[in-house]
């Protein structure tokens, strides 16, 4: 249990009045809202690569190049021709 300053206790409950939350409820959010956004949440939980999407990705990006047969030249003068 917490002890909290009159004018705090007075904080709160007008606070939760004004959200139609119970005091506890709006603490709760409050110190959530707060975890969430600061070093106090944690470290993010960390995930095993899927190594086959990596695979997939690494197939899809190898294969761009392919699908514009203009030189870089060609690609790079009607880049450049259309900032003119």
């Amino acid at each position: 249990m917490l002890t909290l300053s009159a004018e705090t206790e007075a904080l709160v409950k007008a606070r939760a009045a004004v959200a139609g939350k119970t005091p506890d409820a709006l603490v709760r959010e409050a110190i959530e809202r707060y975890a969430s956004t600061s070093d106090v949440a944690g470290k993010p939980e960390v995930r095993a690569v899927d190594m086959e999407r990596v695979k997939e990705i690494s197939r899809r990006n190898t294969s761009c190049p392919l699908l514009d047969r203009r030189s870089a030249k060609e690609i790079l003068d009607e880049a450049w021709t259309d900032l003119s």
